[in-house]
This record gives structure tokens, C-alpha cells and sequence, in this order.
């Protein structure tokens, strides 16, 4: 009876010192994690590719033609990649690694030179940036096939 008595009188003791230490106040809510984008999803037939992705913006090219400039833009991507491999070789998918400062440098550099080959390519085919995620999105949506000569740009 004493050792029940004697956790009872520890228990209140901490009760009153968690009060007075909180003030009988609770911590506010954490604030909500913020929102992820919806994935892209698959489309696993014509129609709901259509449905899934309308490609409005891109509405005057034929399929025949946006699946033509995905494959160059993906050519092009491409080859930004593998300059920026030959220039920083620790980097490139098989390299070894190095410094903090050339992985950021490869980083910007591949990064730089991706993007510089698509926008030459849209231009050419007359073609926006958003024109051209709107092919990018659609290809991935209807599950194009990269071109297969594509990999061999990068080593």
C-alpha cells in the first residue's frame, strides 16, 4: 500500500511540475506539410491520355510530328549530358566522384547545356518551352519509347 501511495504522490509531483514548467499551455499544432505535386500518372490507353493530358497548346502538330520533336529534344538533352561528362569525367555515371565544388559545377553544366540544346531545338521547330512540356509530359502520359541511339550520346 505504501509503494502504491508512493507512486501516486511521485505521479501528482510531476503532473504539477510539467504544469508549472508549460503553464497548463499546449504547444500550437505543427503547421500542415506542405503540398506534393500530383505524380504524373500513366495514361493506359489513347483516351485517357487525352483526358489526362489535353495537349491544346501543341493542338496543329500532328502525334506523327510532337513524338518527332520529343526524340530531338530528347537527343538534344542528351548530349548536354555527355559534354558535361567528358568536361567533368569523376561526375559522369561510371566516374569515381570528387569535390563538393565539381559536383556542383557538373551540376550547373549539365544542367546549363540541357536545357540550352532543348530551347535550340523548340526554337527550331517554332516551338515555346511550355509548347514543348506539354510533348514531354504527353510522351511520358502515352509511354513513348526514347530513341534508342539517344544512349549512346552518353557513355
Amino acid at each position: 500500500m505504501k509503494a502504491f501511495v508512493s507512486a501516486c504522490a511521485c505521479g501528482v509531483i510531476l503532473l504539477v511540475v510539467v504544469v508549472a514548467m508549460f503553464g497548463g499551455k499546449t504547444s500550437p499544432p505543427p503547421p500542415p506539410p506542405p503540398a506534393r505535386p500530383a505524380p504524373v500518372a500513366v495514361a493506359k490507353s489513347e483516351d485517357q491520355a487525352d483526358k489526362l493530358y489535353p495537349v491544346e497548346n501543341v493542338k496543329h502538330l500532328s502525334e506523327s510530328d510532337r513524338h518527332i520533336v520529343w526524340r530531338k529534344v530528347f537527343r538534344a538533352r542528351r548530349q548536354g549530358l555527355k559534354e558535361a561528362d567528358e568536361k567533368y569525367p569523376a561526375f559522369a555515371p561510371h566516374g569515381r566522384g570528387g569535390s563538393s565544388d565539381g559536383l556542383k559545377a557538373y551540376s550547373e553544366l549539365s544542367g546549363r547545356l540541357a536545357d540550352q540544346y532543348e530551347a535550340d531545338v523548340l526554337r527550331e521547330a517554332g516551338l515555346s518551352k511550355d509548347q514543348g512540356t506539354s510533348i514531354s509530359v504527353e510522351a511520358s502520359a502515352r509511354g513513348w519509347e526514347p530513341p534508342s541511339d539517344a544512349y549512346g550520346v552518353s557513355p
